[in-house]
């Protein structure tokens, strides 16, 4: 494992560097500075303090109490270690546990290759769940904090803040406000989810009966819920579901012969903290995806001061401005349109190799686009053929693979920053 010696058995931090060369999104420091940043802290502090041998390299260190130890001396919580032509990675923590660890796994494999190009879903989604509201709902309530009805405040006060959000971070996707209609299978009351299924159906048939919805908000449902709701009438046209985070099932898969399943990484009306913000970075490393909900049943039913939409609105805003932005080259998309990806992604096959300086890329199993992140060392892409490269970051790209075979030519990265220079200057 590369540990010299056990400087101590236990050691608490006061946060963790995350560095740049694992994940994307570039380095990470989890540190709470400020008083309001403390409730962000929730990654594991406290854990055994090794002292690495030479022939390894950090990932990830804990950040001491004591300033004055110089960054070697920090307690390590992901490193390598170098064994003849092979490598042995460690994670001293519980970072594995969770869907972390794909990001870090997906990390793991490009630091012993020399390059590394895998598929990804490319969809970056936003959810506003039980939004809007078609009848009138906790009117008292509505009328003593807003001084409106909720159909009135879903209108005019949540939907225009809502939509400002949505376009700043959207602007490549947005010419108007494009957006998705979908169902809710979650109700405030205790009404079971086939007799709310049952009377959307009635509604839909006198109010709505040209309009086709396919995609569908089954929040908790379990997987034999969902197939009993999947079967009402309502929703026989349904095409993808989205699940709440931490519920069973991968991230996205099928959830039957016909429907895919979704899976919601952040849940914005919930703290966001520095645990969810590292999921967040891996489950983008690993597979370009991200799903971030905002229930809006809070609104209409608030429970707390924190529970008004200055608040969340206010919340949610700064949240996307800071952990969204870093990987703003994935696409963003509408459920139905992350749909389609999703069957892409699952149904397609690869294969690559690498003669000189340029890699051939090779996809069967599906006609539409396939989408994949290519990862270097030092090197940057030239050319493509066959499909187009747009830069993430330093050493990544989005490859889109518009034909069977792509082919792309890699030069080394310095050349690339002299040429460049040499054009600013002219």
């Amino acid at each position: 494992l590369g540990i010299k010696k056990i400087t101590a058995d236990q050691v608490t931090v006061k946060g963790m560097d995350l560095y740049a060369n694992l994940m994307l999104g570039g380095e990470n420091i989890y540190e709470a500075k400020k008083q309001e940043e403390k409730k962000m802290q929730d990654l594991e502090l406290t854990f055994p303090w090794f002292k690495l041998a030479g022939g390894t390299k950090a990932y990830m260190k804990g950040i001491p109490e004591d300033s004055t130890l110089k960054v070697q001396e920090h307690p390590v919580a992901i490193w390598r270690k170098s064994t003849g032509n092979a490598y042995v990675f460690a994670v001293n923590g519980d970072y594995m546990e969770d869907e972390t660890g794909l990001g870090i796994l997906t990390g793991m494999l490009y630091e012993t290759r020399d390059y590394l190009i895998y598929p990804v879903v490319n969809a970056q989604n936003l959810i506003a769940a039980n939004f809007p509201v078609l009848t009138e709902e906790n009117t008292a309530q509505m009328q003593e904090i807003y001084g409106n009805t909720a159909t009135a405040v879903n209108r005019d006060i949540i939907w225009p803040s809502f939509a400002s959000v949505y376009e700043n971070y959207y602007v490549k996707l947005i010419n108007e406000q494009k957006g998705e209609t979908g169902l809710s299978g979650t109700c405030e009351s205790e009404t079971d989810v086939i007799q709310k299924l049952q009377e959307d159906q009635e509604f839909m048939q006198k109010k709505l009966n040209t309009f086709a919805f396919s995609s569908f908000y089954a929040g908790e449902q379990t997987d034999e819920e969902m197939e009993k709701a999947l079967q009402q009438p309502v929703l026989e046209q349904i095409r993808t579901v989205v699940k709440a985070k931490d519920t069973e099932g991968d991230i996205v898969r099928y959830q039957n012969d016909q429907v895919t399943s979704q899976k919601v990484i952040s849940e914005e009306e919930e703290q966001f903290t520095y645990r969810s913000w590292m999921k967040v970075k891996s489950v983008e490393s690993a597979l370009g995806y991200t799903s971030v909900l905002l229930d809006l049943d809070a609104i209409l039913y608030p429970k707390t001061e924190e529970d008004r939409w200055e608040n969340i609105g206010k919340e949610f805003a700064a949240n996307l401005s800071t952990y969204w932005k870093l990987f703003s080259g994935f696409d963003g998309t509408t459920v139905s349109e992350c749909d389609t990806r999703i069957r892409t992604f699952l149904n397609s096959r690869y294969e690559d190799d690498r003669e000189d300086n340029a890699i051939t890329l090779r996809t069967t199993g599906t006609d539409e686009t396939a989408y994949y992140v290519l990862r270097t060392h030092n090197e940057d892409v030239r050319k493509v053929t066959g499909g187009t490269a747009e830069k993430l970051e330093d050493s990544a790209w989005l490859i889109r693979a518009e034909q069977s075979e792509v082919r792309i030519t890699l030069g080394a990265s310095d050349q690339r920053y002299y040429y460049e220079k040499g054009a600013k200057n002219e």
